[in-house]
């Protein structure tokens, strides 16, 4: 007789430790002390927010946030569950400030401060296989001012450190001929030092967008994109300025035909992505036409810096040269400034080899004259780890709203698992639903 996942329910009073206390990090732990456990919440900063408060640049630098960055989803969506804004944001749109506001509020109002350790790094999650079939459980050893802590033991594992960490850089031919400036977005922070350059922005996702728009707004010289394959454009706000997640993410949208819905989204959306595709933008590859888009904040502003040049859409870059760049269909452009935003790869290096190996798949794939790198995670439901189901992974998805509101239902339905409140899958079900994870992922290659 097939398993569940779980030998017995985490009893009330388990330790369960927490990595990161940004958004879904504190989140997690109210949800925790909710089912009555005893959550222990381990952050590398001297502060709560993640990757909405910026930290100065350098090595040890955390946040990708640069000076001008504010949500794609509206304050209404933006809302906890249970916590609305306690203050009127200055737009639909919240700042990274006013979040950061927002959710120090949210850990004041639930005494969440003492279960953080502050300035501590999580540099060890191994686990500890309990004799007489019991679940795994994990040693967790922390660093705190340069001071190594003895491995500390827990019932299980929620992982809120987020998906923004490491850096993706793209494989570009001639790199180390090129002899400007090369960044990466996550270092990006303002166009102030741009003035007269020629800027070439690699990547066409939601960063991309917004820091291509601000440094067209300045002084630079040129701003090209080079794009290596096609996307969808998603305006956050419609024709009225008012925002798009309160009219598609409602009971009544998702109640419309599904005939009906792709008319109102394809009717949102196409005057937009008909002015990126004049301009050269490809159209997504058919095996990731659902699941391909970016959020563009600034719709109007957008299309005039495309109709009027300022702004000029390239296909994928072939290579570099002292200053300039060829691209794929053979022109170039000359350019002194790069700016990568080429997203991240997943990066959980406190975690236990083994354990990285059984979750994580990332190689290099060649297709043809193109290659690049192939990243996902073999998670249940995209959060329990396919061994250990006593280790859930957070906010690792990719939506249209809110991925803090995901986070939270994530963090609330393992927790739910674990105490025994929410039905279990058996482990045969578990290894079919991480078999169609992977078959569906290596089908796109």
């Amino acid at each position: 007789m097939d398993s569940p996942i779980l030998r017995t329910p985490l009893p009330p009073g388990s330790k369960i430790c927490i990595v990161g206390a940004g958004t879904t990090g504190l989140l997690a732990a109210k949800n925790a002390l909710e089912q009555g456990y005893r959550p222990v919440v381990f952050e590398k900063t001297d502060r709560i927010g993640g990757v909405w408060r910026q930290d100065d640049p350098g090595p040890a630098q955390h946040s990708p946030a640069y000076d001008s960055l504010y949500t794609n989803s509206s304050s209404t969506l933006m809302n906890i569950s249970d916590f609305e804004f306690p203050f009127s944001t200055s737009y639909h749109f919240p700042t990274r400030q006013e979040i950061c506001r927002y959710y120090q509020a949210y850990c004041d109002h639930f005494n969440l401060g003492p279960l953080i350790r502050f300035s501590t790094s999580v540099v060890h999650v191994a686990p500890v296989l309990c004799p007489q079939g019991g679940n795994t459980e994990w040693l967790v050893t922390a660093v705190q001012a340069g001071a190594q802590h003895e491995p500390e033991r827990f019932q299980a594992v929620l992982l809120a450190s987020g998906q923004f960490s490491e850096p993706e850089w793209p494989r570009l031919a001639g790199m180390h001929l090129f002899q400007g400036v090369v960044q990466h977005s996550k270092t990006y922070r303002n166009p102030k030092d741009l003035a007269g350059k020629r800027v070439l922005i690699v990547g066409i996702g939601n960063s991309a967008l917004d820091i291509s728009l601000e440094v067209a707004r300045s002084d630079a010289a040129s701003v090209e994109i080079a794009c290596r394959s096609g996307t969808t454009i998603i305006p956050v706000s419609d024709f009225h300025g008012q925002p798009c997640d309160q009219i598609l993410l409602n009971r009544f949208f998702d109640a419309l035909p599904s005939k009906m819905r792709l008319l109102f989204f394809f009717a949102l959306t196409r005057k937009t992505n008909q002015v990126f595709h004049q301009a050269g933008l490809q159209k997504p590859p058919p095996e990731y036409a659902h699941g391909h888009f970016s959020n563009l904040k600034e719709h109007a502003a957008y299309r005039e810096m495309l109709e009027s040049g300022r702004i000029k859409l390239r296909p994928g870059l072939q290579e570099l040269g002292p200053r300039s760049a060829t691209f794929n269909d053979g022109t170039v452009a000359e350019v002194d400034y790069i700016i990568c935003c080429t997203g991240y790869k997943f990066s959980f290096p406190y975690l236990e080899t083994s354990v990285r190996e059984q979750a994580f798949v990332q190689r290099n794939v060649e297709h043809g004259q193109k290659s690049f790198n192939l990243q996902y995670m073999k998670l249940y439901r995209h959060i329990l780890h396919p061994e250990h189901p006593t280790l859930a992974f957070l906010g690792i998805v990719l939506t249209y709203g809110n991925e803090s509101c995901v986070g939270e239902m994530q963090a609330r339905w393992a927790l739910s698992l674990w105490r025994g409140a929410t039905p279990q899958p058996t482990r045969k079900e578990l290894r079919a639903h991480v078999e169609a994870v992977e078959k569906s992922a290596e089908a796109k290659t």
